[in-house]
């Protein structure tokens, strides 16, 4: 049994790693949206940036209830108390990771807050939103440097008191490969589940049938990108030195739901992208939206496993 906790465990942190990506990503395709809204005076590109952010806020939250559930279960099944937590892991230097995700989520509050205010002020608000995506991802750098320093091993013997040391890339393939995964995970993932957000608000925030046409395939190039998450699974597939059809069970399985997750998406993707009426091809753009999001935990999962 303690072999489907641990499954269970690996795949939560996975779902924190992608919701914090996507928080990033959010906050950045709204800030590029913004901007470009702002410069060619285009209504709908900031109407859409403004929700983005709204999706990248929601991601953060998602990720706050999977982290919950993996110390709910550590708690239950491990017996991690949180005094344990509190010793044994190095606070002074894991609060920089910390300190950058909250900094960006509060400049994305009083983006959010600022919106209609501040329209006539758009480069005092897009300082703001500025201030939120680079906080985020300096956040997510300094994390995956504390990740690849076992930092968040409770067994690891790995003593770093130095700030310095997580500001400092250790640049090995892995770590090219996460970094390169999480811009493409974030940007894309945020127009993959950017079109059932999209649907979701179109009630409370009606901003009028001709905006969600242009918002709806607008998500759908955004989450374009997020195909290219199957060529980092194709790199580390192909350094592999064991024979691909000799992989332990598990993680054939993961392929093999990786790649079917990625070719429907690509499929479902089209069939959304050459709909004349996006708001009647609703059953493709969640399909898109769900094969998407199970392509992309199958792929970071297979990628955990194969990478050791």
């Amino acid at each position: 049994m303690d072999v489907y906790y641990s499954l269970a465990l690996t795949v939560l942190g996975i779902l924190i790693g992608i919701s914090l990506a996507i928080q990033a990503g959010g906050a950045t395709v709204a800030w590029i949206s913004q901007i470009w809204g702002w410069l060619r005076r285009a209504t709908f590109q900031d109407k859409f940036g403004q929700q983005m952010l709204g999706l990248s806020m929601k991601a953060f939250l998602g990720a706050v209830l999977f982290a919950l559930a993996a110390l709910g279960l550590g708690y239950w099944r491990y017996q991690v108390q949180p005094h344990v937590l509190y010793t044994q892991l190095p606070w002074l230097v894991l609060s920089w990771p910390l300190g950058g995700l909250g900094l960006g989520l509060l400049f994305s509050l009083l983006a959010t807050k600022t919106w209609k205010p501040l329209k006539k002020y758009k480069g005092l608000q897009s300082a703001l939103l500025l201030v939120a995506w680079l906080s985020l991802w300096a956040g997510l750098y300094v994390g995956l440097n504390a990740y690849f320093l076992d930092l968040f091993v409770l067994s690891s013997s790995t003593k770093v008191t130095s700030i310095a040391a997580i500001w400092q890339a250790r640049l090995s393939p892995a770590w090219i490969l996460l970094a390169a995964q999480a811009i493409v995970v974030g940007v894309g993932g945020t127009g993959t589940l950017g079109l059932a957000y999209l649907l979701a608000r179109r009630h409370s925030e009606d901003y009028g049938r001709d905006y969600y046409r242009f918002a709806l395939p607008h998500a759908a190039r955004w989450a374009a990108l997020l195909l290219g998450q199957a060529f980092f699974l194709a790199w580390v597939v192909y350094r592999q030195e064991v024979t691909l059809w000799l992989l332990p069970r598990k993680e054939m399985i993961a392929l093999g739901i990786a790649l079917g997750g990625f070719v429907l998406f690509g499929f479902l993707l089209c069939i959304f992208l050459r709909s004349t009426n996006p708001l009647r091809a609703k059953a493709s753009a969640l399909g898109v939206c769900v094969s998407g999001a199970v392509a992309a935990a199958a792929t970071s999962l297979s990628q955990f496993w194969l990478m050791g």
